[in-house]
């Protein structure tokens, strides 16, 4: 549990950069979500084919007044530099009891930018994150086992295939099996 907020984190490399949100986001997170609902819509239970503006309106407004609060995920936007244009968002989510101490990273990019390393570039700078700044020992990816792109991403990123959690994941209120992915401090020193 963390006992103070953190202040706001941004990193870039290779022309994207992940930062918190801002109000101003809403725009550009509205017409990326539009714009996704066909190809990865099927995985992300909240980008439905009505999604509306109100809710990009909320949920853009909960990532900047949640930032850094305890039991609440960091919850980035994934932007290209040169334009500023907002790519897709990324999330950690730190899962801290006392039996174990991990961030889960989830991503997704609007889709006429798949194919481009996005997501990987994403993940890299999110894995940066979650090991420098958050002093996490270990980070998980966990993707529908059907999902081949965002398992790319994970492998991509250097993350190790861990195994099949039966029914593991929640994909649009459908109980689907999970490809686990982990990385701790020591594969990422290896590398």
């Amino acid at each position: 549990m963390r006992s103070s907020r953190l202040p706001p984190y941004q990193a870039e490399q290779d022309g994207i950069r992940l930062r918190p949100f801002r109000l101003n986001d809403v725009d550009g997170y509205f017409s990326a979500s539009r714009a996704s609902v066909e190809t990865v819509g099927r995985w992300l239970s909240w980008l439905h084919r009505d999604y509306a503006r109100h809710e990009a309106e909320q949920w853009v407004a909960a990532c900047v007044l949640g930032w850094g609060e305890p039991e609440r995920p960091f919850n980035f936007v994934i932007e290209e530099v040169a334009s500023q244009r907002l790519l897709g968002g990324l999330s950690v989510k730190v899962i801290s009891n006392p039996a174990k101490r991990l961030g889960n990273i989830g991503f997704w990019v609007r889709s006429d930018t798949t194919g481009r390393g996005v997501a990987t570039m994403a993940t890299r700078l999110a894995v940066e994150f979650g090991f420098d700044t958050l002093q996490l020992p270990r980070l998980e990816i966990g993707a529908a086992v059907d999902n081949l792109a965002s398992r790319r991403v994970a492998e991509k990123a250097g993350f190790q295939f861990e195994g099949v959690l039966r029914l593991g994941l929640l994909c649009n209120g459908q109980p689907t099996d999970e490809a686990l992915y982990s990385l701790i401090a020591a594969d990422r020193e290896a590398r």
